[in-house]
């Protein structure tokens, strides 16, 4: 019997201080982001500079995703949207990017949050955000399911104005929405970390956060005598990997070289160990 493992997610982190005053939080384990639909999901923490205080809030829900900020805080949103009462889209920004007070992309904007729609949303937060929303269309020929978000299918930057003390500080949270983690209609993915700026008002690199190889959904199929076939979809131009362990903590084996993707979906051949009566197989995306 040949198993297929799925990795443990772990809310473990690690600071890290980066060359010209940048600050790194990388989590050990990518936490997963996606909408609650029905099922509890844990509030997703981020603070900075390790100060206790909550700088950004995802708050994974029943119809999306939000956000939530206490006091002055700012978070960069798309401008061509009216955010109205209840919060703008959060802006998925260009990784490698230089993100301040006046340095974002046309069509963004700082902005502040949204009214909280009932004093028990107060628990969570000052003001709202809304990162992504998704909507039920039975109807007609729609889809079984419609879904705003900007941060939709981008290996991307969540960009944060926080202070510390009166002072101004920038940073960003690293959201990987790419669709070789295969969410239905890409609603779901991976936050790798934070980092920010301990310069005051100077503007902070969007640079990747640096994490082992991720974890990408697949399947396993045309089991046979002599192997199997390993599908799963994954992004143009990504490097990917099979690899194996008789248990299902690992450590893992390559059980392939670095296969790059030329389209959406790939499929490779496995032959498995010679006697093995059991074993666990996952894909992954190595940077």
């Amino acid at each position: 019997m040949r198993s297929l493992s799925f990795v443990l997610l772990f809310t473990g982190w690690l600071a890290l201080q980066a060359p010209a005053g940048v600050v790194v939080t990388k989590l050990e384990n990518p936490m997963q982001l996606y909408p609650a639909l029905g099922n509890a999901m844990p509030l997703i923490d981020v603070d900075f500079n390790q100060d206790g205080i909550v700088d950004f809030r995802f708050a994974p829900g029943r119809t999306g995703i939000g956000g939530y900020v206490y006091g002055d805080t700012r978070v960069l949103i798309l401008f061509d949207r009216n955010p109205g009462d209840i919060g703008g889209y959060v802006g998925g920004l260009p990784l490698n990017y230089w993100l301040g007070e006046t340095n974002y992309l046309s069509g963004y904007r700082w902005y502040e949050g949204g009214i909280l729609p009932s004093l028990d949303h107060k628990i969570f937060g000052d003001r709202v955000f809304t990162i992504m929303t998704v909507f039920a269309i039975p109807i007609g020929n729609h889809p079984p399911l419609a879904i705003a978000a900007d941060i939709r299918y981008q290996n991307c930057a969540v960009g944060v104005e926080f202070l510390i003390g009166t002072n101004k500080h920038y940073g960003y949270v690293h959201v990987d929405m790419r669709q070789e983690h295969d969410y239905l209609l890409g609603i779901g993915g991976y936050i790798y970390g934070w980092a920010y700026e301990t310069e005051p008002g100077k503007p902070v690199l969007t640079a990747p956060i640096a994490v082992p190889a991720v974890p990408a959904r697949c399947q396993i199929v045309n089991l046979h005598d002599g192997g199997f076939n390993v599908c799963w979809r994954g992004t143009i131009g990504g490097l990917y990997r099979v690899q194996g362990s008789p248990v299902a903590q690992g450590p893992y084996l390559d059980f392939t070289p670095d296969i790059a993707m030329i389209t959406t979906n790939g499929c490779y051949t496995v032959d498995p160990p010679a006697g093995a009566t059991s074993y666990f197989w996952r894909m992954v995306r190595m940077y």
